[in-house]
């Protein structure tokens, strides 16, 4: 990356995102020595470009993990939270509603009582043994260089147990599966007169086919983001060709709904709601392949 913008390649795809963050992401990459790539985990808003077929931008707002380290692609990052330390060693990770605590003296489980997060980002999450013993895990948004490693994490992290207190870094994992929603839909466009597919992955890429019944298949290539009311579809491709549209779902349970696209920024109604449901037998198909 030069200046304030790099390319953001999704791990294993062929897209390229354009990546905008503030000086202090910049600087944070000349501390880990300038490499020509990096591996990021991180958080950010989506938007399309105003010209047809223009690269998606991210723009940046947490951190999670930075290394130059390029196999990094393969962690395993189904968790919610995990935090460590080192002098002296020590490990939490929470999944769901449990947390494995572990030193190289052996293993703790705690269950989550609650978590707090306050206007300013910072989280505490408030645990419990089954031996009775309460503890409390504080994440605060900084950015986190371990001396050890040539890494960058995106909290620091303060674990607090009776008396004792641990200092370490700390990441936000993928979103637990019960805020992801379903990877593949599908539901019928009278509009077109064709049967509509849609697949998301967990690295937030889409891709919109319509099945036709005369005509050769359309299928949209872009990314996909939550919002308050669902998600939203933000596509920079069709059958190869540059496009710029942008369709806002409103999720009601196990159905998506959209009653307009924007095309070019400009608001274009569909004659019926676009109406989807999750495809679980294509879902599995995909899983067993």
């Amino acid at each position: 990356g030069q200046g304030d913008t790099a390319t953001f390649t999704p791990c294993d795809s062929k897209q390229s995102w354009r990546f905008s963050a503030d000086p202090g992401f910049w600087q944070r990459w000349q501390d880990l020595g300038n490499p020509k790539q990096l591996y990021a985990q991180v958080e950010g808003k989506l938007t399309l470009a105003q010209e047809r077929g223009a690269p998606i931008t991210l723009t940046l707002n947490q951190v999670d993990h930075l290394t130059p380290d390029l196999q990094s692609c393969q962690r395993d990052t189904n968790f919610a939270f995990r935090a460590f330390g080192h002098e002296p060693e020590w490990n939490l990770t929470l999944q769901g509603e449990t947390a494995l605590y572990s030193t190289p003296g052996g293993s703790q489980t705690y269950s989550l009582k609650s978590n707090q997060q306050e206007a300013n980002g910072v989280l505490t999450l408030s645990l419990t043994s089954l031996e009775g013993d309460d503890a409390e895990l504080i994440f605060t948004p900084a950015l986190c260089q371990e001396s050890q490693a040539n890494q960058i994490w995106g909290y620091e992290v303060k674990l607090k147990q009776g008396e004792n207190q641990l200092l370490g870094c700390g990441e936000r994992g993928r979103p637990l599966a019960d805020v992801m929603p379903p990877l593949q839909w599908y539901g019928i466009s009278a509009q077109m007169k064709a049967q509509v597919g849609l697949t998301l992955t967990e690295d937030h890429l889409a891709n919109l086919s319509y099945y036709r019944d005369s005509g050769p298949k359309v299928e949209y290539a872009g990314v996909w983001q939550p919002t308050p009311q669902g998600l939203e579809l933000l596509f920079n491709q069709r059958n190869g060709w540059g496009v710029s549209e942008q369709i806002p779902f409103t999720r009601d349970g196990q159905q998506l709904s959209a009653k307009y696209r924007k095309i070019n920024g400009a608001q274009a109604y569909f004659d019926e709601p676009l109406q989807l449901r999750p495809n679980a037998g294509s879902a599995e198909g995909d899983r067993k392949q």
